[in-house]
């Protein structure tokens, strides 16, 4: 069984879900480990700062959060 990096946070651009260049050999070190255990589950939340109102906020931590799901997928 091939083991999951050790780094497991993505950060992004402010007002942005959309995954930097940078995360996606990350993203795809973790896909490769669920993938070789078909078995393992996981949890992905989307984070934002105090900026910006509560609805906001929570749209765009789903969006991120939807983002690296779809990368990990992929």
């Amino acid at each position: 069984m091939m083991a999951a990096p050790s780094q497991r946070i993505v950060y992004f651009d402010f007002d942005s879900y959309a995954i930097k260049d940078e995360y996606k050999g990350l993203i795809d070190g973790h896909a490769r480990a669920l993938a070789a255990n078909r078995g393992k589950r996981v949890v992905v939340e989307g984070h934002t700062d105090e900026r910006g109102g509560r609805e906001y906020n929570l749209a765009l931590g789903q969006k991120r959060a939807e983002a690296v799901v779809r990368s990990l997928e992929l």
